[in-house]
Order: structure tokens, then C-alpha cells, then sequence
């Protein structure tokens, strides 16, 4: 992956984690880069192709997510730009460095979450209980609750850098 791309992925996480949102224009921006690296390759025009397939497949999967409510609407775009300068032939190895790294953020994002909750662990448990009995319903949610997001760009950035590092 070349320098460019690495900064403007870097931006976009950032932005991610500050904003809780990913500016089309940086997307665009990787997405160019992407188009700029295939003609760092000797068959440029395969390459291309097999980029073109590459950023399709993930736009379609982050699609389905997106329609399953798991993933937001910049994430569709940012793994659609990700698979642009991936391609097609790293895509599986990518998707699982990206999902390991998805794994290892949540755990943070979540006990994060869980310690600037004023609960004690024994008024979660029972909150836990009450919703699993009730079907979800939460009659003891108060105004201070918040609801729990990831940012998944940090999480797409730590993935590739894994996929980098272990293709050494």
C-alpha cells in the first residue's frame, strides 16, 4: 500500500473516532489513491479489474450489513474504498485481519463503556435478567444511558496494518 493511502486511511479513522462519522470526501480521496496505485503495476489494466471486483465485493457485503442494521452508512463506503486498494486477491485474508481487529476494538470500546457506567456489576447482572425474562424491555433505563457505537475505521485500519504485517 503505498504512503498516500496509509495517511488519508489514518485521517479517516481519525475522523471516525472524533465525529462518529467519515466525510465522503476523504473516501473519494482513497478511492483515487487506489486508482493511482494500479499504475504502480506492471498489468495495470488487470489490476484495475481485479480492484473494480475487489471494491464491489465488500461494497456488497457492507451493504448487506448496512441493511441489517449493523453497520453504518460510511462504513459501506469506507470498505467499498478498502477493497478498491486491496483488490480482489487479498480480500478473504483482509476481511479477516479487519474482523479480528473489529473483535479486539469492541472488547475495548466495551469495557470502556462498561466502566464509566454507574452501575455495579450486581445491578447490571440484574438489569441483564429483568431483559431476558421481559423480551428486551427495559423499565429501569434512565435518561443517562447511552447507546453503545464503535467506530469501525480504526478498526479497518488496525486490520489492514495486521494483513501488512503478517504478509511480511
Amino acid at each position: 500500500m503505498i504512503i498516500g493511502s496509509w495517511l488519508i486511511l489514518c485521517v479517516i479513522a481519525i475522523f471516525d473516532l472524533r465525529d462518529n462519522r467519515i466525510p465522503n470526501s476523504w473516501v473519494l480521496l482513497l478511492i483515487f489513491s487506489a486508482i493511482a496505485n494500479w499504475f504502480t503495476h506492471e498489468h495495470w489494466g488487470a489490476f484495475a479489474i481485479q480492484s473494480l471486483w475487489g471494491g464491489f465485493a465488500l461494497f456488497v457485503g457492507g451493504y448487506c450489513l448496512y441493511l441489517a442494521k449493523a453497520m453504518a452508512a460510511g462504513d459501506v463506503k469506507l470498505l467499498a474504498g478498502i477493497g478498491c486498494l486491496i483488490g480482489w486477491g487479498n480480500l478473504i485474508p483482509v476481511v479477516t485481519c479487519i474482523t479480528i481487529s473489529a473483535g479486539v476494538v469492541a472488547l475495548f470500546v466495551l469495557a470502556q463503556h462498561t466502566a464509566i457506567q454507574p452501575y455495579s456489576a450486581s445491578e447490571v447482572y440484574q438489569r441483564f435478567k429483568y431483559r431476558a425474562v421481559h423480551l428486551g424491555r427495559d423499565p429501569l433505563q434512565t435518561a443517562t444511558d447511552t447507546k453503545l457505537v464503535m467506530p469501525f475505521a480504526p478498526s479497518v485500519a488496525v486490520g489492514i496494518a495486521l494483513f501488512e504485517f503478517l504478509s511480511i
